[in-house]
């Protein structure tokens, strides 16, 4: 529930950045509960649409049977599956319409990401236009547009890393797609990758902590070194010339 996460993120800058009378709110004891509430809230909608409509049906065995030996030399009722039926044909060659798992894919998708995916687009559109607008100091402009560009980098990472691998396998099979081993070379790394480039992000675009780091590693400091000794030697005349003026 990571982007559900950011999206309080999101409301956090708005409420700082558009309505900032609205901070104390942010600062109040129930603020926090309300929080880990409305996380709750989303995960438990989600768990219970994949427990209600995606559990292990003989049909989803059947559908899976084949593919799983072929794969993972392996019996699928042996192993705990959970999944989707989007649709099906029966002996008689009839086609039917999974509507149960099709129903729980699309509470999640419509539901609880495109809940979240609103909320992030309607704060940062707004953070957007006041940070343009608005009047306030060039630091602290600076300081927050650092922050929302941190913040933006932030949702893309998980959006890429962790949902883009469970959309591959999810919705490959409406279109009778089977990417069979191929999921497990993808899905681990790019899911491993998400808690290593997320504090890289913040380390890049917010400059202090940039600072921080090249000075923690020695790294940048050597220039400025350079250049404001060059400038000292420019700026300050020679013993030599003095004498001779």
């Amino acid at each position: 529930m990571s982007l559900a996460i950011l999206s309080i993120h999101f409301l956090y800058r708005y409420i700082a950045i558009v309505h900032s009378k609205w901070l104390v709110h942010f600062s109040s004891w129930y603020s926090f509960p309300l929080c880990v509430i409305y996380v709750l809230a989303l995960a438990l909608i989600w768990s219970l649409s994949t427990i209600s409509t995606m559990y292990p049906t003989p049909l989803l065995y059947d559908m899976m049977r084949d593919s799983v030996m072929v794969d993972y030399d392996a019996i699928v009722e042996e192993l705990g599956c959970i999944g989707p039926v989007y649709y099906y044909t029966d002996s008689n060659g009839t086609f039917h319409m999974g509507w149960e798992g099709s129903a729980g894919i699309a509470i999640i998708v419509f539901g609880v990401l495109g809940f979240t995916w609103a909320l992030i687009i309607f704060c940062g559109v707004r953070i957007q236009q006041t940070l343009k607008h608005a009047a306030m100091s060039q630091k602290v402009r600076e300081l927050q547009t650092q922050l929302f560009r941190a913040l933006i980098v932030q949702t893309i990472i998980p959006s890429i890393t962790n949902y883009l691998p469970a959309f591959v396998t999810l919705a490959t099979p409406i279109f009778g797609i089977d990417i069979g081993k191929l999921n497990n070379y993808y899905s681990p790394v790019m899911v491993c990758l998400f808690p290593v480039l997320d504090p890289l992000c913040i380390i890049y675009f917010v400059k202090d902590y940039k600072k921080a780091v090249q000075k923690a590693f020695g790294c940048g400091q050597k220039g400025v070194e350079d250049s404001s000794t060059a400038t000292g030697k420019y700026i300050t005349p020679s013993r030599h010339s003095l004498e001779h003026s």
